[in-house]
């Protein structure tokens, strides 16, 4: 598989770029996230239960919060590991370009299918889509605060993503409603 077939660009505009890496390789099926210095990228409040995730800022800085701690991260603190099950979220400020990479462990190739689904638009889609592209995925889950238990973030998940998304036809692999 060459570089060009195993790299899939799912999102380029308004100053996002992300590309997936969908390599046959283990450990190396990981998202890359570009974005302009104009624009501020929000990745709401999350968590994995059965899988971590590894992030490396390349260039800029991102402000990461973990468990409730927020940090800045930079190129020079190399790679950051999530552990399976805590809350994370990430921030992008306007005023300065920031590129990161994030892969997740165990390698899953369902991370790419994730990636291609929810920016299928070009950009994040709405809040019934995300749920449902959440629900198809299995292992992420939004959540609003570090204190509640998961399962009202997992039941939020299989209703609004599971019932609710498929009701209003969001499409599997499709990243938008039929």
């Amino acid at each position: 598989m060459s570089a060009s077939e195993r790299d899939v660009v799912v999102a380029n505009s308004n100053g996002l770029m992300v590309t997936v890496r969908r390599d046959p390789q283990p450990g190396e099926r990981s998202a890359l996230f570009e974005i302009d210095a104009d624009r501020e990228f929000i990745v709401p409040l999350h968590f994995h239960p059965a899988g971590g995730e590894w992030m490396k800022v390349l260039s800029g800085q991102v402000e990461y919060t973990l468990d409730g701690k927020k940090t800045m991260l930079t190129p020079e603190m190399g790679e950051f590991h999530i552990p399976p099950g805590l809350r994370h979220s990430i921030l992008k400020r306007k005023g300065v370009a920031a590129a990161f990479q994030e892969r997740s462990e165990p390698d899953a190739k369902g991370k790419s299918v994730f990636f291609e689904d929810l920016f299928a638009s070009g950009d994040l889609p709405g809040f019934i889509d995300v749920l449902a592209i959440c629900w198809r995925n299995g292992d992420t889950y939004v959540a609003v605060d570090n204190y509640s238990p998961d399962f009202i973030w997992k039941l939020l998940v299989w209703v609004g993503g599971g019932f609710v998304g498929n009701f209003l036809g969001f499409a599997a692999g499709a990243g938008k409603r039929q």
